[in-house]
């Protein structure tokens, strides 16, 4: 575009002409110049970015205002509930010390596609654990899933190997059973956002 554009307007350019476009040093120095930078996007789903809008971010905050202030929670009775997907083979390496100049750097890894698990953490705003729940793509639970995990954590199964209405009810109970919630100590539970779209 910048070549055209200098061409239709008969601007003097230092562009190649055979290429027919701009260098990759002017691409950047534009970039610079503009206060912009190529970056990465992260994949978001159509329904996370549907339910990202004003309207509920502004809902969100009047709750969460209103919460605060009828009850008064501290930095240790705020729980925030996430979930993540995790690989059962790594798809990114880690960088490793090698001597300078030396071409080929190698690791061996498995050749295998491997699965996603999806792990579901929660802390509170002072750092209060609650173990981990484990959601395994699989029709049984088998307790050999759980062997050398965190200790207190727990292991569910779903065809998709995702968290869903029946399995947030239950990850629900084992939340109260570790910070044990009451009457006279309540605390506030902020779960993820595709929970609460997908939970209701």
């Amino acid at each position: 575009m910048a070549f055209e554009l200098a061409e239709r307007n008969q601007l003097l350019h230092p562009f190649d002409t055979t290429a027919r476009q701009a260098g990759r040093d002017w691409v950047y120095a534009f970039l610079k110049r503009s206060g912009l930078s190529l970056r990465r996007p992260e994949p978001t789903s159509i329904g996370r970015a549907m339910g990202f809008n004003r309207t509920q971010v502004d809902l969100f905050y009047s709750l969460l205002r209103t919460e605060l202030q009828d009850h008064k929670f501290t930095a240790g009775t705020i729980f925030n509930m996430d979930e993540s997907g995790l690989s059962t083979v790594p798809n990114r390496l880690p960088k490793v010390v090698s001597a300078r100049g030396k071409r080929g750097v190698n690791k061996i890894v498995s050749g295998e596609r491997g699965q996603t698990i999806t792990v579901v953490c929660c802390f509170s705003a002072s750092g209060v654990y609650v173990p981990p729940a484990f959601v395994f793509p699989r029709k049984r639970m088998r307790q050999e899933l759980l062997d050398a995990g965190p200790a207190g954590c727990i292991g569910f199964t779903s065809d998709s190997g995702y968290m869903n209405t029946d399995l947030f009810v239950d990850y629900l109970k084992h939340f109260v059973k570790n910070v044990r919630p009451s009457v006279n100590s309540p605390v506030l539970f902020v779960p993820f956002v595709t929970c609460v779209s997908g939970c209701n």
